[in-house]
């Protein structure tokens, strides 16, 4: 297994995950461990588990709307890197979510969200 994901190591990953994790576990906003997670997509803006993370965080917030654009940059850079499944698994998630983004199901294997 590569110590790479995204070009950043597994040890910035886990800074960033600790960080966001710390920060709920002492009161804080569920704000700040999204902007965490934002920091971490900045430097790795193809790595889909990032704006997955995003995503569960709006939607814990109950911001429905926001957490279907996370996943959905999280589906396109599944989609880019070849997982399928996930990407599948992810435009799943947002249809559930919200319904009218029928225009995101993916025909043929190609999503034009």
């Amino acid at each position: 297994m590569s110590d790479r994901c995204g070009g950043l190591t597994w040890g910035l990953i886990a800074v960033a995950c600790c960080k966001a994790h710390s920060s709920l576990r002492h009161g804080a906003s569920l704000d700040a461990a999204i902007n965490e997670w934002k920091k971490l997509s900045a430097e790795s803006p193809g790595d889909g588990s990032i704006f997955n993370s995003i995503g569960e965080l709006h939607l814990k917030r109950q911001a429905t709307n926001d957490a279907v654009a996370a996943f959905l940059q999280a589906a396109n850079a599944f989609r880019a890197e070849g997982a399928t499944l996930k990407a599948i698994a992810t435009f799943k998630k947002i249809l559930k979510l919200d319904p009218s983004s029928v225009r995101c199901v993916p025909a043929s294997g190609r999503s034009q969200c």
